[in-house]
């Protein structure tokens, strides 16, 4: 039995390379619908946007200097 990977529609893990060594090993994926997001991956939107927003706003602060 396949191992099951939920995925957003990411360009890059999209790509053909991707998807045929994720077929290779037996992963099947299936794509996040649009505007599920907040249903099936809500550490995306809670801790990873907090997490992100602050490297990023670190990164500026950073860069800017």
């Amino acid at each position: 039995q396949p191992a099951v990977l939920i995925m957003d529609k990411f360009r890059g893990q999209m790509s053909s390379p991707v998807q045929e060594n994720l077929e290779h090993h037996k992963i099947l994926v299936v794509p996040v619908p649009a505007g599920a997001t907040d249903k099936l991956q809500p550490l995306d939107l809670t801790v990873n946007k907090a997490a992100k927003d602050f490297l990023r706003d670190r990164f500026h602060h950073w860069y800017a200097e």
